[in-house]
């Protein structure tokens, strides 16, 4: 993602860079905002029991 343009990631979610620019000041930004909001789901997924896997062979 580092390599990655703001256009080509505004291509990627069929969004205007212009809009990635209004929300986020810099990439870097954006970078820690979607790396935050993964981190934050994973953290999520992994605290709410999952009831179709008993730990039982």
């Amino acid at each position: 993602m580092d390599k990655a343009s703001i256009q080509q990631i505004a291509d990627e979610a069929s969004i205007s860079a212009g809009m990635i620019q209004h929300h986020f000041s810099s990439k870097d930004l954006l970078i820690y905002y979607s790396m935050k909001l993964v981190l934050d789901r994973v953290h999520e997924r992994a605290m709410t029991p999952d009831e179709s896997f008993s730990g039982e062979g």
